[in-house]
């Protein structure tokens, strides 16, 4: 730990009102016109306001924690919906296609319908026992019991910085140790698997940022790892959210078949490379996050792996980049995986004319 000269309860006092103050302002734009920014930003500060509200749910009464952090995790749930469908509508217009009406004015139907939901839901969500709850935890913190060295009811004295550091070196081990137990279960042919191991992981990254700034175990690196391992993650997550809402739209409207065939295949195509990238990420977690740095073992990967499979941000394994990047070739079959040598068989491809209207 790095010791520093502002007492522990007055900095966790203040991150607290922080996370507040910024969740209500991106909750305020979101509600203004609930643009694709705008959701995003507000279902991850809704995230970061949980993960701080649990990492200090020892210094309140659980009743009203439980009550506090419910608005929040309603938000979270009323945005979901909407969310995805506007993810989905950006990868179907950047995925290089000629063309998509099809999906797109589906997904434009339901962008309207989850729209009207979430400005309803939105409207009618109250905050207030969220906001006692954060200006309880702020007096608790830095309030007079924490002056006098009176502990709180549950016996935590506020003023012990050692006593609070233990309290979140064992909140963070817990949740480290759950997310190195789920990689000792991941199946490459189940992404469920994987899918686990990223709300694991999601829930530990958030939970340490507002304990970066007097922890010197994730320097900005480490962080920036972090967040391409989410990011590799979420990627792989989006493709398969999209799949069964193709597999579903065609369920219900079977003379859609053909038309979605070849954006179905091309998303068929991405999946391997995501899961690729996601299991190198993975593998390169350290087993322990407390004996040193916390830094991934990219060393031990080639530079080959680490630039095509895990490197910052990568186009192909995020739905949310610009999929431009990843080379496709138009075909009379539907575009394929990335491309291939130029051979004699390529050739005879690219011969056969554009890429037929869908």
């Amino acid at each position: 730990m790095k010791p520093v000269a502002m007492k522990l309860n007055v900095r966790l006092a203040a991150a607290v009102q922080a996370r507040w103050q910024t969740f209500r302002r991106a909750l305020k734009r979101c509600r203004q016109k609930f643009a694709t920014k705008a959701v995003h930003e507000c279902r991850v500060e809704a995230r970061r306001l949980l993960s701080t509200l649990e990492l200090l749910q020892s210094i309140v009464p659980q009743d009203r924690y439980r009550k506090g952090r419910r608005p929040v995790r309603k938000c979270l749930k009323l945005l979901q919906p909407l969310r995805d469908v506007q993810v989905q509508d950006t990868l179907a217009r950047q995925s290089a296609m000629t063309s998509l009406p099809l999906i797109r004015r589906e997904l434009a139907e339901q962008r309207h319908r989850y729209r009207k939901k979430a400005v309803r839901g939105i409207e009618a969500l109250e905050l207030a026992r969220t906001k006692e709850l954060t200006r309880q935890m702020e007096r608790d913190l830095s309030g007079a019991a924490v002056e006098n060295g009176k502990r709180n009811r549950r016996g935590i004295a506020l003023r012990d910085d050692a006593a609070l550091r233990r309290l979140f070196l064992k909140r963070l081990t817990g949740l480290y140790r759950k997310v190195i137990g789920l990689r000792k279960e991941i199946d490459p042919g189940n992404v469920e698997t994987i899918h686990r191991l990223r709300v694991a992981f999601k829930k530990f990254r958030y939970t340490i940022e507002p304990l970066r700034g007097f922890m010197t175990e994730f320097p900005p690196e480490a962080m920036r790892d972090i967040k391409s391992l989410q990011e590799a993650l979420g990627g792989l997550q989006d493709t398969d959210v999209y799949l069964r809402w193709l597999d579903k739209l065609i369920r219900h409207q079977p003379e859609m078949v053909r038309p979605l065939a070849l954006f179905r295949h091309w998303l068929l195509c991405l999946r391997p490379q995501q899961i690729r990238a996601s299991i190198h990420w993975i593998d390169q977690l350290p087993s322990y996050w407390q004996s040193g740095p916390f830094q991934f073992t990219s060393q031990e990967g080639s530079k080959r792996e680490r630039n095509g499979l895990g490197g910052r941000r990568p186009a192909a394994t995020s739905s949310r980049a610009k999929t431009e990047a990843l080379p496709m070739e138009r075909t009379p079959d539907g575009p394929s995986a990335p491309k291939r040598k130029r051979g004699r068989r390529t050739a005879r491809v690219r011969s056969a004319g554009p890429h037929p209207a869908v």
